[in-house]
């Protein structure tokens, strides 16, 4: 999925769910814009996340952010508590 996708995916999902009033879409973007998140290109971690994903059971779109994280040596933090299981047993087996 391209960058495009992705917004369009969040951007109904918002909407329909009444989190995002389009009124205040343009400030909100504002807003996420001063909290320094950048997007990376997902390609370069396709198959290190599909490794992961095929060994876990866990969903290849979860396994990337923990690819990802892995690949830039930073933390992870997920609620998804079958992620954390992974995440664990991954750093145990390390």
């Amino acid at each position: 999925m391209c960058e495009p996708e992705g917004l369009t995916i969040h951007q109904r999902a918002a909407t329909r769910s009444g989190v995002l009033i389009p009124e205040e879409a343009p400030a909100k973007l504002d807003y996420a814009e001063q909290l320094g998140i950048h997007s990376v290109p997902s390609r370069p971690v396709w198959r290190g996340a599909l490794r992961r994903a095929l060994d876990s059971g866990v969903a290849a779109c979860d396994t990337l952010f923990v690819e990802l994280a892995d690949r830039q040596s930073l933390p992870l933090v997920t609620f998804d508590a079958r992620l954390q299981r992974y995440m664990v047993r991954a750093i145990e087996s390390e």
